[in-house]
């Protein structure tokens, strides 16, 4: 017997029948990036492509790391090649034949600052398994009826449904008070100050106010557009504090902003896609080069987004005009290049502000801090020196 016989005789060539079969190793490898499987498992569908993402669903080892762990699930398949012969007359001549062995892989990822991410793939636990009938040892083996498995899966798939609707929900609400919110026309004090002094003339800003929960007052809405649909999905409002240099950023309860961005300018295959995490520095970018520019809102959302500009304009290079974060223990710029680097083939160029030592030390660590320091012409001049 050989390998793809051994997984389709035991396993049934099932992935869900290997994620119960191999429950222990999982949850070792779950607890790693301080993910409970054990009270993660049942909300987690054994299909390709899925993600589970919300707290209530993917529940955390460290009260630190709630709501910043998530689950990934692919169902790969392996090239098992099998040699047969071709007939009684080939004189011992064989035939190599591709059997695909149907496997999971689990991806368990963790965005807090001291988390890590980890990696299950059932490939090598099959072989390991494999290795152990040969030699005569007991295999593991799902303990679960095919029913009962099959009642989770459906579960599961219900849970799924209802997180995709409870999405849509909270998008609609956003879009339908979006359409209430007035436009602002002129500067955006905020923005303004941060270099974005033509923010209102080159994408939509809306303005509005609330009366409950923190923060509240009046805030500026930036519309967020998906990624994959290329559609408006909710808004990104901005609270400044009285100075009007700082503002608090909030989305609505239980959006789910991952895979979203805030495009400037125009874009054509080939041409440069200047990458940054604020508003206002993507704002800036655009204004003084006339290039295309992109916001990935936040440092998490760096590798979703650039995996949207990647497979739309392939031939286009990445500029990462990345913060440096350098007074901070976890240098969250660096980071995010780091992971850009080892998760695309291909070069993006890292390209952060070159501010001095002294003027790291002083905190200033974004294209915004640099803009207000050297002014239009020296930042222009910084951006196109690629």
């Amino acid at each position: 017997m050989d390998f793809a016989e051994f997984v389709e005789k035991e396993y049934l060539n099932d992935p869900v029948r290997m994620v119960d079969a191999f429950d222990a190793e999982i949850a070792q490898a779950a607890a790693d990036a301080s993910v409970c499987w054990d009270s993660t498992r049942e909300n987690i569908p054994i299909r390709h492509g899925e993600k589970v993402t919300t707290a209530k669903f993917v529940k955390s080892l460290n009260s630190n790391h709630h709501g910043r762990v998530y689950v990934k699930v692919a169902v790969y398949e392996y090239d098992f090649k099998r040699r047969k012969k071709t007939g009684v007359f080939s004189r011992g001549d064989a035939k190599e034949e591709i059997v695909k062995v149907p496997f999971p892989f689990l991806y368990f990822g963790n965005h807090s600052n001291s988390g890590i991410c980890t990696r299950w793939s059932a490939l090598e636990f099959l072989w390991e398994e494999y290795n152990k009938s040969r030699a005569g040892e007991s295999v593991k083996k799902s303990k679960t009826s095919t029913d009962k498995l099959r009642a989770a899966e459906e579960r599961k798939r219900r849970l799924a449904e209802e997180r995709e609707k409870e999405q849509s929900e909270v998008s609609e609400k956003d879009l339908r008070w979006m359409k209430n919110l007035p436009k602002v026309t002129g500067e955006c004090p905020y923005f303004a100050f941060k270099g974005a002094t033509t923010l209102a003339d080159q994408i939509t800003v809306l303005t509005g106010e609330t009366t409950k929960g923190n923060p509240c007052g009046q805030f500026y809405g930036v519309p967020v557009v998906d990624g994959h649909s290329g559609k408006v999905k909710g808004m990104q409002r901005y609270y400044p504090d009285p100075s009007g240099q700082k503002a608090e950023k909030r989305f609505r309860r239980s959006f789910d902003p991952s895979g979203c961005l805030r495009p400037f300018g125009m874009f054509l295959d080939g041409d440069p896609i200047y990458i940054t995490e604020q508003i206002a520095g993507a704002s800036l970018i655009n204004r003084l080069t006339n290039m295309a520019a992109v916001s990935h809102l936040f440092i998490d959302n760096i590798v979703p987004v650039v995996s949207v500009l990647k497979e739309r304009y392939p031939n286009s290079p990445i500029i990462n005009v990345r913060d440096d974060d350098a007074l901070k223990k976890y240098n969250a710029g660096v980071q995010g290049q780091k992971k850009l680097e080892s998760t695309f083939q291909g070069p993006i160029v890292e390209h952060p502000a070159p501010f001095n030592e002294s003027e790291l030390e002083a905190g200033n660590s974004d294209l915004s801090d640099y803009w207000l320091i050297y002014g239009d012409e020296v930042t222009r001049e910084f951006l196109l020196n690629i």
